[in-house]
């Protein structure tokens, strides 16, 4: 296209392509998830085939997963068990509906619309092109391959299949995973002094952050620029004084719940004295907030933080959603980002970008109105921030990529270092899944290929044993060679 229209993905193509059309919508996953939230509340008390495990808290999640296979045309509803399909479909029927009046398109629907403006008019930015490329794993689901044959009507499709590098991957069995991430960090301060710049290097694991606390000091002793993937927001110092505030709420306050709740880098920042932390470890264990305020009141800390505790505890009967998510606000406004003791610039960010990110979230949940109880609303509140990814702040210096497999993408690097490619890990064990009885189709070895192709040198590793000492098996698709390193 001579750089008249730049690479895009297929969800980027139907947003482009509904964007010309004029149509009007909202994209927004925490409104998706509130939506399938509602929906299961709403038929809640109807439930029957669902009834005895609708209450848990995983099943939310997999309605969810459910929902999307069925708009993504990946399953069938007479696939399901006979006495589910009446509930599935009062749940997607429900699901739908709260999307509509949050003006909210979900993927499959914004896929699903594009489709039927490609079927009346091509769009005007893609008139003058003969030829469309689809990069990567060409692995569509049905709505998908149905938009793509769509698109590409009178026109040239062209599968551009990752191709491997020309020399055979070298592979290092390390005795554990410490000794693994020692050897990957050795060979990429080998490559640097290389000559290498840090954005041609690439290191990737089947999950990242079981890596996390190996990689944080062995890379920082060699000296290695890199960055992780975003953190989940539950696991930085806002969303677990979030969850601890709503942990002690729920449980009736015993002495724990206070002090997770007041723990420095864990709880909100009280301005506690260390006598007034003092005084709750040597507190009996009493329960309840009225409790606490007659045994610790006494300190000028501790009466501040328990009466404020207390107002807000107020707010918090069976409710609708959007007024646990205003007395949620109403609690944070106490605790803004200025009163957070927070050691270096970069920590100051990440909690500029967490705050950001609650708050977005507590706004959605103000437009929501079905009425739950609190635990209810901690679920899906912990839901929520547990699959909020917060970014690294970035940086101008440049850092080696650290990154799942599954997103090594079409770029191609010139060293890429694959650690944890043991069995159970690389590829995952797949499940039948409980309702569907069907079990997840999983190409390894398209996934193998996609490693070999990302990187010019590759460099493959696995660890003989765990964090526990036992025993693990390099992945089946790890091929069979004479000479292998042992480290």
């Amino acid at each position: 296209s001579q750089g008249r229209l730049q690479p895009l993905t297929i969800q980027g193509l139907a947003s482009r392509i509904l964007k010309e059309r004029g149509v009007v919508y909202r994209e927004d996953w925490v409104l998706e998830t509130v939506a399938v939230w509602e929906a299961v509340e709403q038929l809640l008390p109807d439930l029957e085939y669902f009834a005895p495990i609708a209450h848990y808290p995983g099943f939310v999640d997999e309605v969810r997963w459910l929902l999307h296979q069925v708009d993504y045309g990946e399953l069938k509803l007479d696939e399901l068990p006979s006495a589910a399909r009446p509930e599935v479909e009062k749940l997607h029927r429900a699901y739908h509906a709260r999307l509509e009046a949050y003006g909210v398109l979900d993927g499959p629907g914004q896929l699903r619309r594009a489709l039927i403006s490609l079927q009346h008019t091509p769009p005007a930015f893609l008139q003058g092109f003969q030829q469309v490329e689809l990069v990567g794993l060409p692995e569509l689901t049905p709505l998908e391959g149905e938009f793509i044959r769509e698109l590409t009507r009178g026109r040239v499709l062209r599968l551009a299949q990752p191709e491997p590098g020309e020399g055979e991957p070298s592979i290092t069995a390390a005795l554990d995973p410490a000794a693994e991430i020692e050897e990957i960090a050795k060979a990429v301060r080998r490559q640097l002094e290389d000559g290498l710049s840090p954005r041609q290097i690439g290191v990737a694991f089947p999950e990242p952050r079981n890596y996390a606390s190996l990689l944080l000091p062995i890379f920082g002793k060699y000296g290695i620029p890199w960055n992780m993937p975003g953190q989940s927001l539950a696991d930085l110092p806002l969303g677990r004084a979030v969850s601890a505030f709503l942990t002690g709420e729920i449980a009736g306050w015993h002495k724990s719940h206070l002090q997770l709740l007041t723990a420095p880098g864990w709880g909100l920042p009280f301005s506690l004295t260390e006598e007034e932390r003092r005084a709750l470890r040597l507190a009996p264990p009493l329960e309840g907030l009225p409790a606490w305020v007659e045994y610790l009141g006494s300190f000028p800390g501790w009466e501040g933080a328990l009466t404020l505790v207390r107002q807000v505890s107020q707010g918090f009967p069976a409710q609708p959603l959007a007024a646990h998510a205003r007395s949620l606000q109403k609690l944070l406004g106490h605790f803004p980002p200025e009163r957070w003791q927070v050691g270096d610039l970069l920590a100051k960010a990440e909690l500029l970008k967490s705050w950001d990110a609650l708050q977005l979230i507590l706004d959605d949940l103000k437009l929501a109105e079905t009425v739950v109880s609190l635990e209810r609303f901690a679920l899906l509140v912990r839901s929520i921030m547990q699959n909020y990814g917060v970014n690294p702040p970035r940086t101008l210096a440049d850092r080696i990529a650290v990154l799942p497999i599954s997103e090594l993408g079409a770029a191609r690097l010139k060293a890429l270092h694959v650690g944890g490619l043991v069995q159970g890990d690389f590829p995952r064990n797949s499940r039948r899944h409980w309702l569907t009885r069907l079990k997840a189709s999983e190409d390894a070895h398209a996934m193998y290929k996609l490693i070999l192709s990302a990187g010019e040198d590759v460099f493959l590793y696995y660890p003989q044993t765990d964090h526990e000492g036992k025993l693990n098996l390099p992945s089946t698709v790890i091929p069979r060679v004479d000479e292998e390193r042992r480290a």
